[in-house]
């Protein structure tokens, strides 16, 4: 696409109107003699195309044959520049001279773009295709998307699916990360029901297989909850996947710790935003170098530099300064004994989920310029989780 734009940019190109006579006879004719048109559109009873300024020369005879009266409204490319400014020679070779490096230019790759990761790390994936030889710089020919493809599947075991292909000067990495399946045992598979944590058996609900504690029983984690093997009348063993829910008394004990004395940090609102071009992995400041003083904190994103569509060997890097100022505060009892309920209650939410708490125990006590507060929170939930048989072939 890029190589046929820059051909035709050399070339040269007339935009026609077209109305009149037969203008589909028109085309059909051009289509025969293979003269090439794009951007073509109708409005109202007139066509309007493009075509290479060679090709206009040829096709008096089409118009005559089909009746239509074709009309020049624009001309496009080198030859019309070369013609407007055939005196200056200094601007007819710098034109060219720009043409030409952008010709030469378009036969490489200038960026390398990852889509589609998420768990993988953007930098993980590009530092693997480096490794392939697929970076900035590289020939647009040399990059063989069959073979690379086939390569990062064997080298990216979390990926199911990943595709290369060159757009323009950039190529784009795109990949499909594997969906890991929810650790569930099917319905099928002999299972038994086992403690996910320590605690006191207060009610089962066994809807297949044997139970085997009793209530009050007390239980460590992976004992044995309810059976997938029943034994019959005759004494055989009979598998089953057991399923059923075991509710039981745990504790749980969370300690928080909120420091009296604390740092805040807040924005002064003053922001300094300074600029680098980056070429070829060196850096160059767009700016008068001076000395921050203060406290900043510091955001920096980077985008590729592009001259018509191209992606050029830059980049341009924007790093923001955000001035801040830090102040010491001081905590109360009070204060800081709030503080480390609210903490308290996001631990819960975040750990209990739909267990039923039945009782608190709470103890707040000054501890090396803290604050530390212990709780102990007994819940009924259900602990039962599922643990595949293995059977002897």
């Amino acid at each position: 696409m890029i190589v046929t734009t820059l051909l035709r940019t050399f070339a040269g190109t007339v935009e026609l109107q077209v109305s009149g006579g037969y203008p589909e006879r028109f085309l059909n004719l051009l289509n025969r003699n293979r003269i090439g048109v794009w951007n073509l559109r109708k409005e109202g009873s007139c066509l309007f195309l493009c075509m290479a300024r060679r090709d206009y020369k040829k096709i008096r005879p089409f118009v005559r044959k089909s009746g239509v009266t074709a009309h020049v409204i624009a001309k496009h490319g080198a030859p019309v520049l070369l013609h407007k400014y055939r005196r200056r020679k200094g601007i007819v070779v710098g034109v060219l001279l720009a043409l030409g490096v952008m010709a030469a230019m378009s036969c490489f790759v200038w960026d390398v773009e990852v889509v589609g990761n998420q768990a993988l790390s953007t930098q993980q994936v590009l530092e693997l295709f480096e490794g392939y030889g697929i970076k900035p710089g590289i020939l647009r020919s040399k990059v063989e998307p069959g073979k690379l493809q086939k390569q990062a599947m064997l080298d990216l075991p979390e990926v199911s699916w990943i595709s290369i292909y060159l757009n323009g000067t950039k190529a784009v990495i795109q990949l499909k990360e594997r969906v890991v399946p929810p650790d569930i045992i099917p319905e099928d598979t002999p299972c038994n029901l086992i403690a996910s944590k320590e605690g006191q058996i207060k009610r089962v609900e066994a809807y297949d297989g044997q139970t085997v504690v009793k209530l009050n029983q007390g239980v460590k984690k992976g004992d044995l909850l309810v059976s997938g093997i029943l034994t019959d009348s005759l004494g055989q063993n009979m598998l089953r996947h057991a399923r059923g829910k075991v509710i039981a008394l745990t504790q749980n004990t969370y300690e928080i710790r909120v420091p009296l004395e604390q740092t805040k940090r807040e924005s002064t609102g003053k922001v300094v935003t300074r600029r680098y071009l980056g070429v070829f992995g060196t850096q160059f400041p767009l700016f008068l170098a001076t000395e921050l003083r203060g406290q900043y904190e510091l955001d920096q994103t980077e985008q590729p530099v592009t001259l018509f569509g191209f992606s050029l060997p830059m980049k341009l890097y924007t790093l923001t300064y955000r001035e801040y100022t830090e102040e010491q505060i001081s905590f109360s009892e009070t204060e800081a004994e709030q503080e480390a309920l609210r903490r308290l209650e996001e631990k819960k939410t975040q750990e209990l989920g739909e267990a039923e708490i039945v009782g608190e125990q709470m103890d707040g006590r000054l501890e090396n310029g803290e604050y530390v507060l212990t709780a102990k929170i007994s819940c009924e939930e259900n602990i039962a989780v599922q643990q595949e048989i293995f059977t002897k072939e």
